[in-house]
């Protein structure tokens, strides 16, 4: 899943960090100002305004208790074919769509049937939906054999316990899984963990992957990391991308829909020095090829770095 962004160092090799600019050291230390200041990640709630439909009587119970669960409204009933409607008509008409529809409003609609959809009422997405049997997921969980990830977190053998503190789509998470590591997943936003649970849910009723060890909690990583009862050996960090500020591309549907839920991570410093003082091995942080080092304002470069085509794995060392 990592593209070609120049020629830094060829995969897999070590990779020497350039220093970063006066633009990006600024905007990290307004970052780390602000962390140091809030002194706590707060857990978030939706930035878009999302809504819980269901697409048959069967699943009402299940979408009201979706509903509850999230703080969300519940509109109704709503079929596959009407949400798309309303996206087409959204589109086309913007604000002059028929202004008796409940969907109106709203960003995004949490459609509740046979698995988690989230549809897109303003875009011209397809439904997201975390899918780890099907797809280039399931296509990547059987086919592990070039994971650079394995040799950035050192698994070397099962059992090996790590927290993904920036849950997201769980992707990263399940691939460590799915090569014997035990892993806990942190998210702090309500709807993304909902889709993540309900993803890992499903594929755990698949033979192929009912023996992964893998739990989803709904926490905010920098409360939660230093209550672990169970120190973990590795904490990975994948924080949200900067603004496209080194992208030469059009992000994709699943990263334009993450910023809308839950915003951009301007706490990942913080988080990354908890992090530290809360895991025993190392830990582990994704970055784009060209991004300075999370963490290079606090005067700690990583021990080593593993770049892959267009993102790289710092690793820290304890």
């Amino acid at each position: 899943n990592l593209g070609v962004v120049g020629a830094l160092s060829s995969p897999g090799s070590p990779l020497r960090l350039p220093g970063p600019s006066l633009s990006l050291r600024r905007g990290l230390m307004r970052r780390i100002i602000r962390g140091s200041k809030s002194g706590r990640r707060r857990l978030l709630s939706t930035r878009a305004n999302v809504c819980v439909v269901y697409d048959q009587d069967l699943s009402a119970r299940n979408a009201k208790r979706f509903a509850q669960d999230l703080k969300l409204p519940l509109i109704g009933r709503c079929k596959r074919e009407e949400l798309k409607t309303h996206q087409k008509k959204h589109r086309k008409f913007k604000d002059n769509i028929i202004s008796a529809s409940p969907l109106i409003g709203y960003n995004y609609a949490l459609s509740v049937g046979e698995c988690l959809e989230l549809h897109s009422l303003c875009r011209s997405f397809a439904p997201l939906k975390v899918d780890f049997v099907s797809g280039p997921n399931g296509y990547r969980l059987r086919n592990l054999h070039n994971e650079l990830i394995k040799q950035a977190v050192g698994l070397s053998q099962e059992g090996l316990r790590v927290v993904d503190s920036t849950g997201g789509l769980g992707v990263d998470s399940m691939v460590l899984a799915a090569l014997g590591a035990e892993v806990t997943i942190i998210e702090r936003c309500p709807v993304v963990a909902a889709l993540l649970e309900d993803g890992i849910k499903r594929a755990k009723n698949h033979w192929l992957l009912s023996h992964l060890c893998v739990e989803v909690v709904h926490a905010d990583s920098i409360a939660y990391l230093p209550r672990l009862e169970q120190v973990p050996d590795v904490i990975y960090i994948d924080p949200m991308y900067p603004d496209h500020e080194f992208r030469t591309t059009a992000a994709p549907k699943e990263m334009v829909i993450l910023r809308d839920l839950a915003g951009n991570d301007a706490d990942d410093a913080e988080l990354f020095e908890v992090a530290m003082a809360s895991c025993s091995g190392r830990v582990v942080v994704k970055r784009p090829m060209r991004a300075s080092a999370v963490a290079s304002e606090l005067g700690v470069q990583p021990d080593s770095s593993l770049a892959g085509q267009s993102s790289r794995f710092d690793v820290y060392l304890i």
